[in-house]
C-alpha cells in the first residue's frame, strides 16, 4: 500500500491505555541488552509510551509519527541511538494535573545518542529530557545505560511545549551533549534550555534560535556550557498555529546553521545544504526555481 503508514494504536482517547505502543526489551529481562534494531515508518499513538527502550543498544527510531501517548512520546535507556526525522507531538495526554510537567516528547538516559530532524511540539512538559541516574545492575546491563554523555541534539525543531522547556540536561552524569542548529520557539518558561546540577559539564550550545526573546536558558552554574552564535529572533515559521514549521524565505535561520557534525538530509530527505550553508531547524529551505 504505497504512501500509507501503519498505525500501532493500543488504546483509546481519554482513556489509560492497556500498554506501550512498541516495548524492546530483551526476552532474558529487562537488564539485558537489546539491540540492532530500526522502527520506521510509523504511527504511534494511544499508548502508555509510544516506544519504550530497556537496554537499547544500536537503536534507528526513523520516519515516525508518535503521538497523543498517555505518558512519554519515547521513554528509555539506551546507547547508539537515534532518532531521526520524527513528528513526536501532543504527548502526555494523562490528565493528572500534578503529572503534567512529568511527561515529555522524549526523555531518556544513556549514551550517544542522535536526536536529528525531529518536530518535538505540543507535549505536556519537556520536548526533550536528557536525564542520567545512578548506575542499577538490577535494571542496567552497564553503566553505559546509567549515564548520559556524548549526545548531539542537532537541527530540531522544539515548540509550544505546554508546561516546561525544549530541552533539560538533568543530573550529575550528563556530560559532553552537544545542541546546535536548534529552533525553541515559545515553549513553557524559559522556552529554550535549563540545566541542573550541570557545572562543569563541557556542554556546547551553538548556532541556535530562541523565541521569544529573554527566555533562552535557566543556568544555575556560570560554567555549564560554552555558548556561541545563538540568536534571540523569530524563526519566520510558515505557520506555527497550523504547525507548519517550514521557514518561509526571509527566516533568519536559512543559512545559519553549522556544518559541523549537522546531519546530511532534512526531515523531508531533502540534501543539507540548499543554500550557501546549513539552516537552523528541522527543515531546510529550498529556493524556487526562478525560470
Amino acid at each position: 500500500h504505497p504512501g500509507e503508514q501503519p498505525v500501532i494504536q493500543p488504546g483509546q482517547e481519554g482513556k489509560p491505555p492497556p500498554g506501550q505502543g512498541i516495548r524492546l526489551r530483551a526476552r532474558d529481562g529487562y537488564d539485558q541488552p537489546l539491540g540492532w534494531i530500526t522502527i520506521e515508518g510509523l504511527e504511534v499513538r494511544r499508548g502508555h509510551d509510544g516506544i519504550k527502550l530497556y537496554n537499547g543498544h544500536d537503536i534507528i527510531i526513523r520516519d515516525c509519527h508518535i503521538h497523543h501517548n498517555w505518558n512519554q512520546g519515547i521513554l528509555g535507556t539506551g546507547s547508539r541511538v537515534l532518532i531521526d526525522r520524527n513528528v513526536i507531538a501532543h504527548n502526555g495526554t494523562d490528565p493528572e494535573e500534578d503529572r503534567r510537567s512529568l511527561l515529555h516528547g522524549i526523555y531518556a538516559t544513556g549514551t550517544e545518542f542522535t536526536i536529528t530532524n525531529n518536530i518535538i511540539h505540543s507535549n505536556s512538559a519537556y520536548g526533550i529530557q536528557v536525564a542520567a541516574s545512578d548506575y542499577d545492575e538490577s535494571l542496567m546491563a552497564s553503566p553505559e545505560f546509567s549515564q548520559a554523555k556524548d549526545w548531539l541534539i542537532s537541527n530540531n525543531t522544539l515548540a509550544l511545549n505546554r508546561h516546561a522547556a525544549g530541552l533539560v540536561l538533568w543530573q550529575d552524569g550528563v556530560e559532553n551533549c552537544i545542541v546546535q542548529n536548534n529552533i525553541f520557539y515559545r515553549n513553557a518558561s524559559p522556552n529554550g534550555i535549563v540545566f541542573y546540577t550541570q557545572g562543569g559539564r563541557r556542554h556546547t550550545v551553538r548556532n541556535n534560535i530562541f523565541y521569544p526573546p529573554g527566555t533562552t536558558m535557566h543556568v544555575p552554574d556560570e560554567d555549564a556550557y560554552v555558548g556561541s552564535d545563538n540568536k534571540e529572533i523569530g524563526p519566520e515559521f510558515v505557520d506555527a498555529g497550523a504547525f507548519d514549521f517550514r521557514l518561509n524565505p526571509e527566516s533568519p535561520a536559512i543559512d545559519a546553521g553549522t556544518h559541523e557534525r549537522a546531519p546530511e538530509v532534512d526531515i523531508e530527505g531533502t540534501t543539507r545544504p540548499q543554500g550557501n550553508g546549513i539552516d537552523i531547524g528541522a527543515y531546510e529551505f529550498v529556493p524556487e526555481d526562478p525560470a
